[in-house]
């Protein structure tokens, strides 16, 4: 099978990145976009497929398992997850720390509203749902935990926005992605 890497954005690294994919010989698989401008088109698409996103999404449901087993034990930890969609990872995290407190995130309102159906009430009762572009986090921290599933590479500027999600973890803090 055939893989391709897509790369986002622009910067001072984009030269480098580029003689790295040339040395190791993998340019031709390697996708340079530039500096994201779609994310109000790409909110609104996700938006228009919540409904029905469930049913085609067997990668990012096995992704959410591979990475809920990388979860750490953590007692009646605070959770913010970045990008939530219909709660494929929600669950997991929901299910493994029936204690917790959650902040469950996403930027499109319909893929939200889905997750919020999707949860059992019963999995756990303190989850709060925010709108919130993972470009821009905040959310009222201090975290234990900061975790995301298949959502960062839609980020337009990942740096500082992982330097803002540092700084609203307690220390220690933990961020899975």
């Amino acid at each position: 099978p055939c893989a391709y890497l897509l790369i986002v954005g622009e910067g001072s690294r984009q030269d480098a990145l580029h003689q790295i994919a040339r040395d190791q010989g993998v340019e031709r698989h390697v996708i340079f976009t530039g500096r994201r401008d779609d994310i109000p088109a790409v909110t609104a698409a996700f938006d228009a497929s919540a409904p029905s996103y469930e049913a085609h999404a067997s990668v990012q449901r096995d992704v959410a398992a591979r990475l809920a087993r990388l979860l750490p034990d953590l007692a009646r930890p605070r959770v913010l997850e970045l990008g939530c969609g219909t709660g494929l990872f929600s669950r997991h995290l929901a299910a493994r720390y029936p204690e917790g407190r959650f902040v469950l995130t996403d930027a499109a309102p319909a893929m939200l509203a889905e997750c919020r159906h999707n949860l059992a009430p019963s999995l756990c009762s303190d989850i709060s749902f925010e709108i919130m572009d993972a470009s821009r986090p905040g959310g009222e921290g201090p975290f234990d935990l900061i975790a995301s599933s298949m959502a960062l590479h839609w980020v337009i500027e990942p740096t500082s926005s992982l330097e803002r999600l540092r700084d609203t973890t307690r220390t220690p803090g933990l961020t899975k992605i």
